[in-house]
């Protein structure tokens, strides 16, 4: 995630640890702080990453993301199928939005990586379908297909985001190269217009020192015309 993105995660973590305190008691904190603590360890990553890019191979770095991407999205995940069956339906539907917020949220922040993305919102809604399927309430029929639509949206959304940026990035990487080639062609017109230049610069001196020309207005108008092209080119 983003590091915008991870200060929106400890804010979100922490509205949430005082809205449901009198639900959950201790049991909310606990769970904000493992959340807020794992972020923090993100954004102090994020700021190593700028300074020092090589401390690490990049390699180690994209695995210490992963695994505190999943870390975090496991955490965020337990909040809906370990807190939502203890809660009254009230503060279900307010949870279920908030999870839906932060997972939308993570879906953009993440959509760079489809693999990363995809297994990140899995890893929440899935188990969140299951418990909500699982509730005895009216609409828990109703909640959950809206969960599996939103899902399916989320994928799709992911494919199409992934897609685009990489469409994105071969056309930039067309026009570098067109205009490498535009160069090439510029530095090879430049090498054969200032050869025959050279030649007749080189052949009017001659003529003006055989036959001492140097007044000429032929000669004028000929080295002027050479300076005008080699000015140009």
């Amino acid at each position: 995630l983003s590091e915008k993105s991870l200060s929106t995660t400890i804010v979100f973590a922490t509205i949430l640890a005082f809205a449901l305190y009198s639900e959950l008691s201790y049991q909310i904190i606990i769970w904000a702080a493992a959340v807020n603590f794992i972020s923090l360890v993100r954004l102090y990553y994020a700021y190593i990453y700028k300074k020092e890019p090589y401390r690490y191979s990049l390699q180690t770095w994209y695995q210490k993301f992963i695994l505190l991407a999943f870390a975090t999205g496991t955490l965020v995940s337990f909040l809906g199928f370990g807190f939502i069956p203890s809660l009254d339906p009230y503060y279900q539907i307010f949870v279920l939005s908030a999870l839906l917020g932060l997972t939308a949220g993570a879906t953009i922040s993440l959509s760079s990586d489809w693999k990363i993305a995809t297994v990140y919102i899995t890893i929440i809604i899935i188990p969140l379908i299951l418990i909500t399927s699982l509730q005895e309430t009216p609409l828990r029929f109703i909640l959950s297909i809206l969960l599996v639509v939103f899902y399916i949206s989320q994928i799709i959304m992911i494919i199409k985001s992934y897609t685009q940026e990489e469409q994105i990035k071969s056309l930039t990487k067309d026009n570098e190269t067109l205009l490498e080639e535009n160069k090439q062609f510029i530095a090879d017109m430049v090498h054969q217009i200032r050869t025959p230049l050279t030649v007749i610069m080189t052949n009017t001196s001659l003529l003006e020192m055989k036959h001492q020309l140097h007044d000429s207005d032929y000669i004028k108008q000929i080295n002027s015309s050479i300076n005008i092209l080699s000015n140009s080119y």
